[in-house]
């Protein structure tokens, strides 16, 4: 049985899920009791990754590797904008700076997008040789037909 992407990434995060929903910040944030400035370092740090990410999947959109899961209808990085734009005002780019831990992650992201960029290089020109190889031996046994 093939599992999907999003029943992986549901089963493989399912322990972090409950630990973080368990949190005092998560209680905190869904009784809607955290106070603006702390909501705002929250959103722009969560920019800061979705501008990551939603980068990193435009740079590769063409691959066929990422072509299930390039939907920019889920791209985040906008309406957070927006949202920072109301509750903070203009100029929340540089008034509020991406918390350490996430701009870790951040770093992270763009490492890895990197990395995957080079992965599906690689997996590309295997594919490609893959074909040409098989191309070469379907032309090998042809001549070796002709030559008997």
């Amino acid at each position: 049985m093939t599992t999907g992407l999003a029943d992986a990434l549901r089963q493989g995060t399912r322990d972090l899920h409950t630990e973080v929903e368990s949190s005092e910040f998560m209680r905190t944030l869904l009784r809607g009791q955290m106070q603006r400035k702390a909501y705002c370092l929250l959103l722009r740090s969560l920019h800061a990754l979705y501008a990551s990410l939603e980068a990193a999947l435009e740079a590769s959109r063409g691959h066929a590797l990422l072509a299930g899961i390039h939907d920019p209808r889920l791209f985040r990085a906008a309406a957070l904008a927006r949202d920072l734009d109301a509750l903070h005002g203009p100029g929340w780019s540089g008034a509020l700076a991406v918390q350490p831990a996430g701009q870790a992650y951040r770093l992270h992201l763009q490492t890895l997008a990197s990395s995957m960029s080079v992965a599906m290089q690689n997996a590309q020109l295997f594919t490609q040789t893959q074909r040409l190889l098989s191309e070469t031996e379907a032309r090998n046994a042809e001549l070796a037909g002709i030559n008997s």
